[in-house]
């Protein structure tokens, strides 16, 4: 398994739209995808950052949790698993080959691993 690059932040916040506001501020663009309680960037590179409104989904605390891209999710999901990781979840895949799994590190801490074959083809922007 190797690990390409971060692929993907999901943030849930109680302070939705301060949120989308900030991060539209930042990313210089308002989100592409507009939902509800939900709002998704894609950036120039392919890598996605999508925001939540608390109660939208289930949450995996406080922190942001990043996604990073790998070359093989099983390969990544089974190192992980090993290294003492437990996998709370997973997307996909979808048509075109996105797929991903949620694991809780053993501190607890969420992360992503995500295979995204047209991530540097990817852009909503």
């Amino acid at each position: 398994m190797r690990v390409k690059g971060l692929a993907w932040v999901g943030i849930q916040t109680d302070r939705f739209e301060d949120m989308q506001a900030m991060l539209a501020a930042v990313l210089g663009v308002p989100p592409p995808v507009q939902e509800e309680g939900f709002a998704l960037w894609s950036l120039p590179n392919g890598d996605l950052v999508e925001l939540f409104a608390n109660g939208t989904k289930p949450t995996f605390g406080t922190a942001p949790v990043v996604g990073f891209q790998v070359d093989d999710l099983e390969a990544a999901r089974k190192d992980a698993e090993r290294a003492g990781a437990v996998v709370v979840g997973g997307y996909g895949p979808n048509d075109d080959g996105y797929a991903s799994l949620h694991l809780r590190a053993p501190d607890g801490t969420i992360f992503e691993l995500v295979l995204d074959p047209a991530h540097e083809t990817r852009s909503l922007a």
